[in-house]
């Protein structure tokens, strides 16, 4: 009996034995699959980090463009008026050069009115002057006859 219990205790010791040896590999395995979820857990941290990153970097996208968007929409007022400005600008500066061109045609008309008035009173200056050279030559030939005869007189005084 003693032979069997011996023999049982190394059969019961080799089963211990195969059993510590198993739960060694069973804790091995437990630990590399512990160690395995915390290397995922790991990086579902850093994908979580990096989705949060590029979350905060679209929001300051999406802010910096509502940013542009607002001072694009403010130019533009901004040209809007500018535009309404210029037009009116041109609009006067039309009606200038239409003044102006009137002021042009009215003083070349006058310009023209003037040069025939002009050319009439020195037709009229040349008639005059004709007729005073004709009264000059007339008023010799009587001053000439009036010496003529003032000599006669003379002679026969």
């Amino acid at each position: 009996e003693s032979k069997k219990n011996e023999a049982t205790l190394g059969r019961l010791s080799e089963r211990e034995k195969k059993s510590s040896e198993a739960l060694e590999v069973l804790r091995q395995d437990l630990l590399l699959q512990l160690e395995n979820e915390r290397a995922e857990r790991k990086t579902l941290q850093e994908k979580l980090d990096l989705q949060n990153a590029a979350h905060t970097a679209e929001l300051l996208l999406l802010k910096t463009l509502r940013e542009r968007h607002a001072e694009l929409e403010n130019l533009h007022a901004v040209l809007q008026e500018e535009t309404i400005l210029l037009r009116a600008q041109l609009a006067a500066q039309e009606i200038l050069i239409s003044k102006h061109d009137s002021f042009v045609k009215q003083s070349k008309e006058a310009e023209l009115k003037m040069e025939t008035k002009y050319n009439d009173v020195v037709q009229k200056l040349s008639q005059v002057l004709l007729e005073l050279e004709q009264m000059k030559k007339l008023y010799d030939s009587e001053i000439g006859k009036l010496k003529a005869l003032l000599l006669d007189t003379q002679k026969q005084l």
